[in-house]
């Protein structure tokens, strides 16, 4: 049987960009907050009532992707896809990379790369 409370945290390198992502999930953003303040050292200030999914920017240039575990795994898995837009928008702009139309596809890599390490 399962702990319902259990947290599931991955660390892992974003190449080519050398980025360091951490990917929690848990029961409850409150407790995602607090093992990602362990784990890195990172305070996330405001609330966090009502989130299903958060992305932090850390001070070393790593990123997080916090998502609270749901019942319905397809909305689960759409709110690691909404988290995993802002952190691959992120990364780009930490290496000048501006997103348009003409050149997206290093974006859309990079989105897809992110859910994977995320979900294995």
């Amino acid at each position: 049987m399962k702990k319902k409370n259990k947290i599931k945290y991955k660390k892992f390198i974003v190449d080519p960009y050398r980025v360091t992502a951490h990917y929690l999930e848990g029961p409850n953003m409150k407790k995602l907050v607090k093992r990602l303040k362990k784990e890195t050292g990172t305070k996330v200030y405001g609330s966090v009532k009502g989130y299903n999914g958060l992305m932090v920017t850390l001070k070393d240039r790593g990123v997080a992707i916090m998502i609270e575990t749901q019942k319905d795994k397809i909305f689960q898995d759409s709110v690691l896809v909404h988290e995993c837009t802002h952190t691959a928008t992120e990364i780009l702009n930490q290496v000048g990379f501006k997103i348009d139309y003409q050149n997206d596809e290093p974006h859309a890599y990079l989105l897809q790369h992110l859910f994977l390490k995320c979900k294995r």
